[in-house]
């Protein structure tokens, strides 16, 4: 079925799925602002279970951290899950403008790829020969510096929908 604006109408099934889904999606912003706003363990020290609950909230099995070094123009991946030892090692490092995470850094705003086979984004071989079939990555920016970047990629499916990168946005 149609609406009067032309988009298909969604059964209630499918609806309520949804709205599960989202659901799903909006506690895991909240706990993790809970988490963050509650706890007394650095934040550090917590990042990694955050990403991991948020990629289970987006339905991913794959997330990068990066965090910026010392050295100009680098990021060290600090966080990460969903790859194995070989591509962590691969990705242990990560200039500014090099694969996806780089070129977010460089650009300080977000990436996202859909259908990562059937694009010819450079730097995107990687990931696509990993199996990666779509990404979402943001920049980690604080008081205007860029301090890293966060970044959701998944084998099982060619797109993210809009509510998934709000969540990961938030």
């Amino acid at each position: 079925q149609l609406n009067d604006r032309g988009r298909e109408r969604l059964g209630p099934n499918r609806a309520d799925a949804n709205e599960r889904i989202r659901g799903r999606q909006l506690d895991a912003v909240a706990a993790t602002s809970q988490k963050l706003i509650l706890s007394e363990r650095p934040i550090a020290s917590m990042l990694k279970g955050i990403f991991a609950d948020i990629a289970e909230a987006v339905d991913t099995e794959i997330f990068f951290h990066y965090t910026v070094g010392d050295e100009p123009g680098l990021m060290h991946l600090t966080n990460w899950g969903g790859i194995t030892r070989e591509e962590r090692d691969f990705f242990a490092t990560m200039k500014f403008g090099e694969h996806f995470c780089g070129r977010v850094a460089e650009r300080r705003e977000k990436m996202i790829v859909d259908d990562l086979a059937a694009n010819d984004f450079p730097g995107g071989e990687v990931l696509c020969s990993a199996g990666v079939k779509a990404y979402a990555g943001f920049p980690l920016i604080a008081q205007e510096r860029l301090i890293g970047t966060i970044a959701f990629a998944t084998r099982r499916r060619a797109h993210f929908n809009e509510g998934e990168i709000r969540t990961i946005q938030t």
